[in-house]
């Protein structure tokens, strides 16, 4: 898989900008880690493999919310 740079904005405001790992299964990263990945309904999710991604960087959802992807 590849990694990509991922920034996380709320109302404008970068909440989170980390490099994480995009592949097509969870068999590829160890318990606890974090991953990118097309769900079962082919929409890009971010996953902790055996956790939550939204606990665990503190997350919601939303209108208010922007993600961007960089290669």
């Amino acid at each position: 898989g590849d990694h990509l740079n991922v920034t996380i904005r709320h109302a404008g405001k970068v909440v989170l900008s980390e490099k994480f790992l995009f592949h097509a299964s969870f068999g590829n990263v160890s318990k606890g880690d974090p991953i990118i990945y097309n769900n079962e309904l082919m929409k890009v999710a971010f996953a902790v493999n055996q956790g939550s991604f939204c606990e665990r960087y503190g997350l919601g959802y939303g209108p208010d919310w922007q993600v961007e992807f960089i290669k």
